[in-house]
């Protein structure tokens, strides 16, 4: 297994992990989920959306072995002018028995989102790539996103581009690796009052195909939902559950993700609104 840790920190630097357990429960399937602090991450358009001050927090236990820790935290602030901002931190690390390496990830992201005209949102996200190891590496990124909401019947559309500038990250020791462009488009829609369906299909530089699709259903007012979720890649499928519990203003949500040669991966997300 240590084999494997070395050979992701410096050959998959910055690998997508996603954001939030609701999107891991529900496959992923969020470019068009716009409601959640977790948009961020898969389309910053839909911040625009949320209309309370709202602070996130994230666990993940990456593949169940006790190796590698990702977890985040970030704060939004609706009604900044004509838009909403948010400020977040992403952070990928080793523990445990992998610890020796001290090897870590960090991303600050700026967000901000506003609309054009009342269905139409647009936002962007400006991000600041650091890590920390034995050689250090750092750089800078650009996403941007687009969300469309039809009222009837009730609708979104939305698309998304990560790293849109093909961000170079640069390694103190002069070597300098390019991170994919990530384009995902896709669609969600209340099915019922309390069902949520999301679909989307992604490219990484134009060529790795992903197809997500994910549901949502709310029990009791939505203080509980359990979410189910599938993933297509290069012919390989893989399925996730999750559970989100609410109790006024606070959202708890559980993630898992199935990954058949490595292990399960388990998120926890727990959701303030101020």
């Amino acid at each position: 297994m240590f084999i494997f840790i070395p050979y992701a920190a410096e050959s998959a630097v910055f690998e997508s992990q996603g954001l939030g357990a609701r999107a891991a429960g529900m496959g992923g399937s969020f470019v068009a989920v716009a409601e959640d602090y977790s948009s961020i991450f898969w389309n910053p358009s839909g911040i625009a959306l949320v209309n309370e001050k709202t602070l996130h927090s994230e666990y993940k236990n990456l593949y169940g072995l006790g190796l590698l820790r990702y977890i985040t935290a970030g704060y939004l602030q609706p009604q900044v002018g004509k838009g909403t901002v948010a400020f977040s931190w992403y952070r990928l690390d080793t523990i445990g028995e992998a610890s020796f390496l001290d090897y870590s990830e960090n991303t600050l992201v700026f967000s901000y989102a506003t609309h054009y005209f009342k269905p139409l949102y647009l936002g962007l996200n400006g991000k600041y790539y650091r890590v920390h190891s034995s050689i250090g590496a750092s750089g800078m990124g650009l996403d941007l996103g687009l969300t469309y909401v039809l009222k009837e019947p009730w609708l979104v559309l939305g698309a998304g581009v990560q790293d849109i500038n093909r961000t170079v990250i640069t390694w103190d020791s002069g070597v300098k690796e390019r991170l994919p462009i990530q384009v995902r488009a896709g669609a969600s829609s209340r099915i019922f009052p309390d069902t949520l369906l999301g679909a989307q299909v992604e490219w990484q530089d134009q060529t790795r195909q992903t197809h997500r699709l994910g549901i949502e259903q709310g029990f009791f007012n939505r203080v509980m939902r359990i979410r189910l979720g599938g993933v297509e890649r290069e012919q390989e499928l893989r399925f996730t559950w999750g559970l989100g519990l609410k109790y006024k203003s606070l959202l708890l949500d559980f993630g898992w993700e199935r990954e058949k040669k490595l292990g399960d991966t388990f998120s926890y997300s727990l959701t303030l609104k101020l």
